[in-house]
């Protein structure tokens, strides 16, 4: 009878126990933590409070803007697999007990450290616009998708995340980085750093490169065959090898010391803005999707956009051009042509202008227009002996 009793005991008290395990409240400090659970329907119970049983049911957790600034409690969303709590207060994160996270986002805090050596099943990790001075991902060897923008980590190794597919780690003060590791890498953002090389040749895989606001002075894309975009603005180069990107869609190149741009054999290309170069020719013949072009501030002694004839905005103020053909531009909206050698322009066939500067061209002496009065508005500031004209025989 003694036995039969105590083995009863055991069992109501395993119970008892396994009813509080399941009851029994997780400790949150941050009661705005705790509001932003209720309202995200965590407190499947409605007792105000969440309970490990409820902690553990919880795979995603959504609590952007909610003026957190602790997140004592996570641990114990055990079984958590998405955690986006950006654009909060809190200085420290625990996630090392979340081990099942698939995807992090602590974007817009105020993080100076962070573990994540126990996520080993993290695809995702959005870390931007926190105080990170380090960041170890060498057991996030699953890790797809980096976002560390404005983290001054200053070292970002990535050697072991071979399945990196897209990386942001613009604005890191970054001086080197290797991602010859990575040859799954589809997209990189490494604007605003320090970098004086980019080796991007065993990234077969690369489409979207932006690499602006650095300091280089070479960039070789020649394996890069699969590039649509391309930004490498602000840098010192000299040279570009775009020579096997026929994919390429955008390419912005403005503010560097390129003399030459090959940009034959580019059917897809439909934006480019290679402003303050000194380029002395472009050769667009081949180039029939372009819709904007950007050529300011070169030394461009001629310019033939014949062949692009989807051409929407076009600016070619500042070089040395004494001619300029538009006839076959008919979706031309905005021509600014000012600052060049032009003596006559014809814009009769690009009605669609409404944005036109030629401005300081003394030499300029005669516009064919569509209509007179001509409707555009013009900036013509240092052009005072041209006049507008519907006869274009003459």
């Amino acid at each position: 009878m003694r036995q039969k009793i105590q083995i009863l005991l055991f069992f109501a008290a395993a119970g008892f126990f396994s009813q509080c395990e399941k009851y029994s409240s997780v400790k949150i400090i941050d009661e705005n933590f705790l509001e932003a659970l209720i309202e995200k329907g965590v407190d499947t119970d409605g007792d105000g409070t969440i309970s490990f049983r409820e902690a553990a049911d919880i795979k995603t957790l959504d609590i952007y803007y909610c003026d957190i600034f602790d997140l004592t409690g996570i641990e114990w969303f055990v079984n958590l697999e998405t955690l986006r709590c950006g654009h909060n207060d809190f200085t420290e994160l625990d996630v090392t007990q979340n081990t099942t996270l698939k995807y992090l986002d602590i974007g817009h805090n105020k993080i100076f450290s962070l573990d994540v050596s126990q996520n080993i099943n993290l695809e995702s990790l959005i870390t931007m616009y926190n105080p990170l001075t380090s960041l170890d991902l060498s057991k996030n060897t699953a890790l797809k998708y980096l976002n560390s923008e404005s983290n001054p980590v200053k070292n970002l190794d990535i050697s072991n995340n071979i399945m990196l597919k897209e990386i942001n780690c613009s604005g890191n003060g970054l001086t080197a980085l290797d991602i010859s590791k990575n040859p799954d890498l589809e997209k990189l953002n490494c604007n605003s750093n320090q970098l004086e090389t980019l080796d991007v040749s065993h990234n077969p895989a690369l489409k979207s490169l932006w690499c602006a606001y650095n300091n280089l002075t070479t960039l070789d894309l020649s394996g890069n065959a699969a590039l649509t975009s391309l930004s490498c603005d602000d840098n010192q180069l000299s040279s570009i090898d775009i020579s096997n990107s026929t994919a390429l869609v955008y390419l912005f190149c403005r503010y560097n010391q390129l003399k030459v741009l090959d940009i034959s054999n580019k059917p897809a290309l439909q934006f480019l803005t290679c402003e303050l170069n000194q380029i002395t020719s472009l050769d667009l013949s081949t180039d029939t999707s372009l819709q904007q072009l950007l050529c300011n501030e070169n030394k461009l002694a001629s310019l033939d956009v014949t062949n692009c004839k989807a051409l929407g905005r076009l600016d070619c103020s500042n070089n040395i051009l004494t001619e300029l053909n538009t006839s076959n531009n008919p979706e031309l909206w905005f021509l600014y042509c000012g600052n060049n050698q032009i003596s006559t322009l014809d814009i009769s066939n690009n009605t669609k202008v409404n944005q036109f500067s030629i401005r300081n061209m003394p030499s300029l002496t005669r516009i064919c227009v569509w209509e007179m009065p001509f409707p555009g508005t013009a900036y013509t500031t240092g052009s005072p002996n041209f006049y507008y004209t519907t006869d274009c025989s003459k």
